[in-house]
């Protein structure tokens, strides 16, 4: 096989493997939609701390680069004002963290796009869990649905046993 060839091939096998992961993650993320309240106070949970790590790591690097001596003045003032942006974005998603584990509504559903995102609402404030850098949307479902399925038993999805995910016992 000649290696435009197997290049061709390892590009397909490589998208079709983030497809996968996607639609992985829109399965879990409905089914919990149609789970008990403490599933999805969980699953909110956890997504709502993976976007403020992100965001918060996004703030960093902003900064980070801002310092450097050869940034211009107008990009510094450009980075610093993203870095201010998405650090609020973190604060804010924090701030709702706390509610979800409070007595606050918490509801999941996705965007009418094509591309349909989860969309959470936590008392009527909606939050998109998208990733600031669109090219590590997938990485950060596939963290969500680690860190969910580690705490929840996530076979219980889909109709199997009992219908209902259950959180996994405490060890």
């Amino acid at each position: 096989m000649s290696r435009p060839i197997q290049l061709l091939l390892a590009l397909l096998v490589a998208v079709q493997a983030k497809a996968f992961e996607t639609q992985e993650f829109a399965f879990v993320a409905r089914e919990v939609a149609r789970s008990e309240s403490l599933v999805r106070r969980e699953f909110a949970a956890i997504v709502l701390l993976h976007l403020a790590e992100v965001y918060l790591g996004e703030a960093g690097l902003a900064r980070r680069q801002a310092e450097k001596v050869f940034v211009s003045g107008a990009d510094r003032a450009r980075l610093l004002n993203w870095a201010s942006g998405v650090e609020r974005e973190a604060e804010k998603y924090l701030r709702l963290h706390d509610a979800v584990h409070g007595d606050s509504s918490v509801k999941l559903g996705f965007t009418q796009e094509a591309a349909a995102r989860l969309m959470l609402s936590i008392d009527s404030v909606a939050v998109l869990a998208n990733h600031p850098r669109p090219s590590q949307q997938v990485d950060l479902e596939a963290a969500i649905i680690a860190d969910f399925c580690g705490r929840v038993d996530c076979l219980g999805l889909g109709g199997h046993v009992g219908g209902v995910p259950r959180l996994a016992p405490l060890e």
